[in-house]
């Protein structure tokens, strides 16, 4: 049913839920039995959007890739205990959630009459920044930007929406992802970028310095993001070592 709203959790649904999804991780399993179902289509704006968290609180359309989503990177990354045994007191993801919206006007568009590529990024950039200050209640600055992947355009007049979450919270540094979306007259959201961007606390001299407050990593979506979050750092270390 195009426009239906996804449920807090599985056990919510209105239609019965297979066993093996209950206790199965697997992405395309999932995304399958949520299109025949019926459970996914589009996502409506704002608070009207309930997601489950075993679908990583992604999906918004058919044709977005099931490659994206945060359970295809797998739980149980080695050695990783999700910040259980951080002394550090802890903040949820909520706590620094930030959304960000924007109209598209005449100077934020190229000679096509699309949204210029590097406006989206100077707002996905303040938008994750917003949202590790809050976090860390400390003066932040931009280390990398990973996985910054297009799906689709805006054009003038559209309303962009930006949210940004904390996914990981080191020693000195820290992970958000920004997913942007384009939003129609009636609301519903169509996802058109998602981006990992790292964070390192600096002091005002600007040497890094220790981050306050480790993350609580409450439900399955955020240990997946978790994990991704230390597979891309290894992939960040190694691009380092070969020169790119």
């Amino acid at each position: 049913m195009p426009g239906r709203m996804l449920c807090r959790s599985l056990w919510d649904f209105k239609v019965p839920v297979p066993p093996l999804i209950t206790n199965c991780l697997q992405t395309d399993i999932m995304l399958k039995w949520g299109l025949k179902n019926g459970m996914i289509d589009m996502v409506p704006t704002g608070g009207r959007a309930c997601f489950t968290e075993l679908f990583a609180e992604l999906v918004t359309e058919r044709e977005y890739e099931m490659g994206l989503d945060d359970l295809s990177i797998g739980l149980g990354h080695t050695g990783t205990d999700y910040g259980k045994n951080d002394p550090r007191p802890k903040k949820d993801v909520e706590f620094s959630q930030t959304e960000c919206t924007h109209v598209v006007l005449y100077d934020s568009i190229n000679d096509s009459g699309r949204l210029f590529g590097g406006q989206l990024v100077s707002w996905i950039d303040v938008a994750a920044g917003a949202c590790a200050m809050r976090h860390t209640g400390m003066r932040m600055t931009t280390a990398s930007i990973d996985n910054l992947t297009f799906k689709r355009g805006a054009y003038l007049g559209d309303i962009v929406v930006l949210i940004a979450r904390m996914t990981y919270v080191g020693s000195t540094s820290c992970e958000v992802r920004v997913d942007s979306y384009v939003e129609d007259s009636d609301g519903y959201r169509r996802a058109m970028n998602r981006a990992f961007l790292t964070y390192v606390a600096i002091d005002p001299d600007g040497k890094p310095v220790k981050i306050p407050y480790g993350l609580e990593v409450n439900s399955v979506s955020e240990m997946a993001r978790w994990d991704g979050a230390l597979l891309r750092r290894e992939y960040r270390s190694s691009r380092k070592n070969v020169g790119f």
